[in-house]
């Protein structure tokens, strides 16, 4: 029961890091929208910039990496959960991708602008109800039907996950900027 644990803490911890991120966003497009009359197109891009980097981490997290083909491969009780929480991604993913394409050519028009920025809140409104259908149905539905040894399995894989992070993190470049450095690049 011990990988059970570990598992339950480690992806409790990954949800609350990314609530917090979806927060954040949130709360930068609330400014956004506080101010919808002065919204232009860097101010917007930055906030596209924001909910692209979150949708990656979510695709990336653990639950969908590990914990959801676990629970896909041990019971059908979940399709229906697991299909609702697809969809929410889906549109979601709609919304993002509309976002996207209004950023990407460069959308000055007040309305298309305040059209993507709504696009943006739908995006974010439909991934926190996903992330809360995850915490009150989908994690108690795997506490009921992944078996010690299937904990094993998704605890393992998440240490593997861990592992890799850590050795990528050692090998990637350190570089110290300073102040009064000699070349123009301040790397040393």
């Amino acid at each position: 029961m011990l990988t059970a644990t570990y598992s339950l803490i480690a992806i409790s911890n990954e949800q609350s890091a990314i609530q917090r991120i979806l927060r954040k966003v949130q709360q930068s497009l609330q400014s956004l929208r506080k101010n919808l009359q002065q919204i232009d197109l860097p101010a917007l891009n930055a906030i596209f910039e924001q909910v692209t980097h979150f949708d990656m981490l979510c695709h990336a997290r653990k639950v969908e990496r590990y914990l959801v083909p676990a629970i896909k491969a041990v019971t059908h009780a979940a399709d229906d959960l697991l299909a609702e929480l697809d969809l929410l991604s889906s549109s979601a993913s709609m919304l993002l991708r509309s976002a996207g394409d209004a950023v990407g050519r460069r959308v000055a028009d007040r309305e298309q602008l305040m059209e993507t920025h709504s696009s943006l809140e739908q995006y974010c409104h439909k991934m926190s109800i996903r992330l809360a259908r995850e915490e009150s149905e989908l994690f108690p539905l795997a506490q009921r039907v992944l078996s010690v040894e299937e904990w094993f399995a998704v605890a393992e894989n998440f240490l593997s996950d861990d592992e890799r992070t850590l050795t990528r993190r050692r090998r990637a470049p350190h570089y110290v900027v300073t102040q009064a450095s000699p070349n123009r690049f301040g790397i040393r």
